[in-house]
C-alpha cells in the first residue's frame, strides 16, 4: 500500500509557493521552470490544472508568463491533490474497485473507511498558504 502524492502534485504545489513568494510579479515559463529544475515543456503540463482551476493566470507573448491569481489561504492540500490527480474516490473499498466492487464488505472495510476519512479530513484542514519556509506538501 502506498500513500504518497504524485510527483506532479508536489511540483504543482511548488509552482504555487514560488508564485506566491513573488507576489504580483509575473514569472516567465523559463524562469519558473529553472526555479523548479524542470523543462518549460514539463512546466506547461504541471501548470495546466492550476490554470484550469483559475488559481494561476497564464499569459502568452514576449511579456507573458505565470502569475498567482488566488489567495492560497482559500485552498487546502486536498484541493490541490484533486485538481492535479482527480477527485478522490470516497466509495472504493481497499479490496474491490469501483468497476467491480466486492460482493460483500471485507473485515478491513470499516477500518479503511475510518482511516481514509481521517486522512481526507486532515488534507481538507491543511491550508496551502505558508507561514514561513515550510511546505505543507513535504511535511517539513
Amino acid at each position: 500500500m502506498k500513500l504518497e502524492l504524485e510527483g506532479r502534485t508536489e511540483l504543482a504545489c511548488e509552482v504555487l509557493i514560488v508564485l506566491d513568494a513573488v507576489g504580483n510579479e509575473r514569472l516567465t515559463s523559463r524562469t519558473l521552470a529553472d526555479r523548479l529544475d524542470i523543462t518549460p515543456d514539463y512546466l506547461t503540463k504541471i501548470v495546466a490544472p492550476l490554470v484550469r482551476q483559475g488559481w494561476v493566470t497564464s499569459t502568452t507573448g514576449p511579456n507573458g508568463g505565470y502569475r498567482l491569481s488566488t489567495d492560497l489561504n482559500s485552498l487546502c492540500v486536498l484541493d490541490l491533490i484533486e485538481a492535479v490527480e482527480g477527485k478522490v474516490d470516497r466509495e472504493k473499498c481497499m479490496h474491490g474497485d469501483s468497476r467491480n466492487p466486492a460482493p460483500e464488505w471485507c473485515s478491513m472495510h470499516e477500518p479503511w473507511v475510518r482511516a481514509r476519512d481521517a486522512l481526507l479530513h486532515e488534507l481538507e484542514e491543511t491550508p496551502l498558504a505558508l507561514s514561513g519556509p515550510s511546505n505543507p506538501m513535504k511535511g517539513e
